[in-house]
C-alpha cells in the first residue's frame, strides 16, 4: 500500500512510477532511482593560479620558471596523436631556453681534458679583476665593475689562463672515479686516464651574473662564487708563491668542476629542466572539478584564465593531466568560457575525461595549453573532427575497463 502510495504521488508530479530517472555516465545511458550529490572542493588557490605574466617571468639567467613542462614523456604523446614533426610540437619547442647554458657547462667540464675552444679569448688570471667578499655578501655596483662577475666582463665567455698546471686521474674502469691535484706520476697507467691543464673555460655573463637584493645591493651567483674565488686564490698564490696557497687553487678549480656537475645533472639540473624539456608560456592550470552540463571534450574556464591563454569559447586547447602517462594524459579539449565565480580557481571537466585521463576529482590538477600559430590550430581542429583511430580506441577500452557493476534499482528493488 506504502508503495502503491508512492507511485500514484510520482505519477501526479509527472515522474515515472518506479522512481527512475534517465542516466547519462562515461559508462553510458542507464535508468535507475539516482539523487543529486554535492560536489566541492577545498584549497587555498590564491597562490596556485599562473596569473597575469607568471608564465613570462624569468630568473637572473633570464629563464622562465614557471609554466606548463612539456617533457619527451609529454613530446612522445604529442607525436603519437598528431604525428612526427606536427606543427605542435614546434610551437612548443620554438620556446626551449637554456640551451646556451648546458653548452657551456659542457665547455667547463670539458676544459679538465684540454678540450678548449680556438676562437674563445685567452686571458690571464692576473690580468682578471674579483670582487673582495672579505667586505660580507652584498655589494655595491662598483665594487663589481670590471670584475669577473661584471656581465659586461667577456660576456660571450672566455679561457682563463692559470698560474699553475693541474691534473686530474680517472679510471678507465669506472669514469666516476676520478684524483685531482697537482701534476705527478700515474701509477699503473694502464688503468687510468690523465689529464693535465692550465687553463680554464669561463661561461657566458647569465650564468656569471649577479642578483640584486631588496638592500640595493648585489650578491654572486652560485657560479660567480666559484669563479671569483678561484680568481681570487690564483692572486693569492701568485703574490706568494707558496704550495699552500698552490693546493687552495686546486680547491677552488675542483670545487668548480663538482659544482658545475651537480647544476647539470640533478633532477632539477638543467639537463632535465632545460635539455629534456621546454616551459610553455601559454599555458595554465587550476584543481579540476566535474560538470554533467558539459558536453563531451570539453573543459570550462573562468574569463580571466581565458584572457591570459588567449582563448575564446569555441578554441580547442591542449589538457593534460599530470603526471604525464602518455596520449591518453594529452587530448585536444573544446574550450567554454564562464563568468561563474564558483569557476575562479577551478577547471570544470566533462564527464568522458573521468576514467581515462585518471582524474578522480579530489583536487587532482588539470594543466591547460594554448596553440596560436595558424598551423597548430588546423592540427587541433582536425584532431577534434577526426581523431586518430588508435587512440581514440584505445581511450575508449581504458574506459570500459574501468565500468564498474552496475545495477538499475527501481521502487521493486527497496
Amino acid at each position: 500500500q506504502e508503495k502503491q502510495k508512492i507511485e500514484t504521488t510520482l505519477e501526479n508530479h509527472g515522474f515515472p512510477k518506479d522512481g527512475t530517472w534517465a542516466i547519462h555516465t562515461y559508462c553510458g545511458e542507464f535508468s535507475a532511482i539516482v539523487g543529486k550529490i554535492f560536489w566541492g572542493v577545498t584549497k587555498d588557490p590564491e597562490d596556485q593560479l599562473w596569473e597575469g605574466d607568471r608564465t613570462v617571468i624569468t630568473n637572473n639567467r633570464e629563464e622562465r620558471i614557471s609554466g606548463l613542462k612539456f617533457s619527451h614523456v609529454e613530446l612522445k604523446a604529442l607525436a603519437t596523436r598528431f604525428g612526427p614533426g606536427n606543427p605542435i610540437a614546434k610551437e612548443i619547442l620554438s620556446y626551449a631556453q637554456g640551451v646556451n647554458v648546458i653548452a657551456d657547462e659542457i665547455k667547463i667540464l670539458r676544459s679538465v681534458k684540454g678540450d678548449l675552444d680556438d676562437n674563445l679569448p685567452i686571458i690571464d688570471v692576473k690580468d682578471v679583476k674579483c670582487v673582495n667578499t672579505v667586505d660580507g655578501m652584498f655589494h655595491t655596483p662598483d665594487k663589481i665593475a670590471g670584475t669577473i662577475v661584471d656581465e659586461n666582463f667577456m660576456s660571450d665567455g672566455f679561457i682563463l689562463k692559470l698560474p699553475s698546471e693541474f691534473q686530474v686521474i680517472v679510471e678507465k674502469d669506472n669514469l666516476e672515479e676520478s684524483l685531482m691535484g697537482l701534476p705527478q706520476e700515474v701509477q699503473n697507467s694502464e688503468s687510468k686516464i690523465a689529464y693535465q691543464y692550465d687553463k680554464i673555460f669561463i661561461p657566458n655573463a647569465f650564468m656569471r651574473r649577479c642578483w640584486r637584493h631588496p638592500s640595493g645591493k648585489w650578491g654572486l651567483s652560485t657560479v660567480g662564487i666559484y669563479v671569483n674565488h678561484i680568481v681570487a686564490c690564483a692572486h693569492k698564490f701568485i703574490e706568494t708563491g707558496d704550495v699552500n696557497d698552490e693546493i687552495n687553487l686546486m680547491r677552488a678549480i675542483s670545487r668548480y668542476f663538482l659544482n658545475v656537475t651537480k647544476m647539470m645533472g640533478s633532477k632539477t639540473g638543467d639537463l632535465n629542466s632545460f635539455g629534456m624539456c621546454v616551459r610553455y608560456p601559454h599555458s595554465s592550470h587550476a584543481t579540476v572539478t566535474l560538470s554533467d552540463d558539459l558536453p563531451r571534450d570539453t573543459i570550462e574556464i573562468h574569463r580571466d584564465m581565458a584572457r591570459d591563454l588567449k582563448v575564446k569559447t569555441g578554441d580547442i586547447v591542449i589538457a593534460e593531466r599530470f603526471p604525464c602517462l602518455g596520449f591518453v594524459s594529452i587530448r585536444p579539449q573544446r574550450i567554454k568560457v564562464t563568468d561563474d565565480v564558483q569557476c575562479k580557481y577551478t577547471i570544470r571537466a566533462s564527464g568522458n575525461s573521468l576514467c581515462s585521463m585518471g582524474l578522480d576529482f579530489d583536487g587532482d590538477t588539470l594543466f591547460i595549453a594554448s596553440f596560436h600559430t595558424p598551423q597548430a590550430k588546423e592540427a587541433l581542429i582536425k584532431e577534434m573532427q577526426s581523431p586518430n583511430r588508435l587512440c581514440k580506441d584505445a581511450i575508449e577500452q581504458i574506459n570500459a575497463k574501468k565500468t564498474p557493476q552496475i545495477k538499475e534499482m527501481d521502487l521493486n528493488d527497496f
